[in-house]
This record gives C-alpha cells, structure tokens and sequence, in this order.
C-alpha cells in the first residue's frame, strides 16, 4: 500500500509529483499523480489505486508498468569501523566513529545505502 502523504517515485526511479485523489472514500478512489516521462520530458498525468500498480495494455491483455509507483526509498548513512580480527562496527557520524574507535581500528568507512537495496536480487536468487 502506497503512503500518499510521503514522497514518490516510479519502480524505474522517476519523480512522482501527487495531486490529489478522485473520487475518495468509495470502491473508485483513484489517486491521481504527474510522472515527467524522459522521451519528451513533458509532465503527463495519471490514475492509479491505492496499491500504486500502473498496468498498460499491451496485444496479450495487461502487463506491469515501470510507472508502478512506489514510495521514496528511506536512505541511510552510517560510518563504520573495520577491526583487524573482522570485526567492525557501525555509527551515525564520523566523529562518534572516531570517538569511538580502539587501536586496532583498520579503516573508518562511510556507507549509504536506500532500504531495499540488494534484496530485490538476492530475492529472485533464492526463487531460481
């Protein structure tokens, strides 16, 4: 389920701007959104439900669409000291990195990462 009040994206990375919604509280609401497409680089507007799926029409029937859109992944950043017997530990700043660190700290490393990221792949590893 899509948090409308949060920001937005495509599943292909897109900005979403949210406009409104149509329709609400019945078994039509619609969410309506802009998506500026890169092939024209125009805004172009339109309806999804509430789960954010966006299927186009294709000669089969329907398929997914990479409009599907989903909300901003949250990114994280944390500095992280690497020990020589491969033990490291995490931290929100570098000074409390720093701060924190003993004498056989081997490297104090920044890592930036979206929740998310790296489990898509390692999901359909384990589905083959």
């Amino acid at each position: 389920m899509i948090d409308f009040s949060k920001p937005l994206q495509t599943v292909s990375g897109l900005p979403v701007r949210y406009l409104g919604v149509l329709n609400e509280g019945t078994s039509k609401e619609t969410h309506v959104i802009s998506i500026c497409l890169p092939t024209d680089n125009r805004e172009r507007l339109f309806e999804v439900k509430k789960a954010g799926d966006y299927w186009i029409a294709c000669n089969v029937g329907y398929r997914y669409s990479h409009l599907t859109i989903v909300n901003v992944p949250k990114k994280h950043v944390y500095w992280v000291n690497f020990y020589s017997d491969d033990y490291c530990v995490e931290h929100f700043t570098k000074e409390e990195a720093d701060n924190c660190a003993s004498n056989d700290r081997i490297a104090c490393v920044r890592v930036e990462f979206s929740e998310g990221d790296g489990l898509i792949d390692s999901i359909k590893e384990k589905e083959e």
